[in-house]
């Protein structure tokens, strides 16, 4: 059915060289490629740590937020932490501290991390110092 043609050797020998040299040809495309993907890489890790580095904050955030809300509420006053500014109102029987921190890095944009704890003041539950 199918007929050896006098060609299809030399077809299968051009197709051979054609390989051969499209395989010797491919010593720049490691280059290329690593030019291309190093500056993704770089950007995906930095995109990572400032997440990481904004969710401790958060944390640091909720903490003191919690600490000042139950310090306010025995009567207790709230010292502080670095670079967490926190903001007690208390009115009435019920003590809202609002804490928040800003982060400023060299790469990522300023982001405010805010958070805040609603206590009832213990003096109105009937508990004493």
């Amino acid at each position: 059915m199918f007929r050896h043609h006098p060609r299809s050797a030399q077809f299968w020998q051009w197709l051979r060289r054609l390989w051969q040299m499209r395989r010797e040809s491919q010593g720049g495309y490691a280059t290329v490629e690593t030019a291309l993907a190093l500056p993704a890489l770089v950007a995906v890790a930095a995109l990572g740590l400032g997440a990481g580095v904004a969710g401790a904050a958060k944390v640091q955030v909720c903490d003191a937020a919690r600490t000042a809300a139950r310090g306010a509420s025995i009567g207790v006053p709230w010292r502080g932490a670095t670079g967490v500014a926190v903001k007690i109102n208390s009115g009435g029987q019920w003590v809202n501290a609002i804490a928040s921190k800003r982060l400023v890095g060299p790469v990522l944009p300023v982001v405010t991390c805010q958070a805040s704890a609603l206590k009832e003041t213990e003096l109105m539950m009937g508990l004493e110092r």
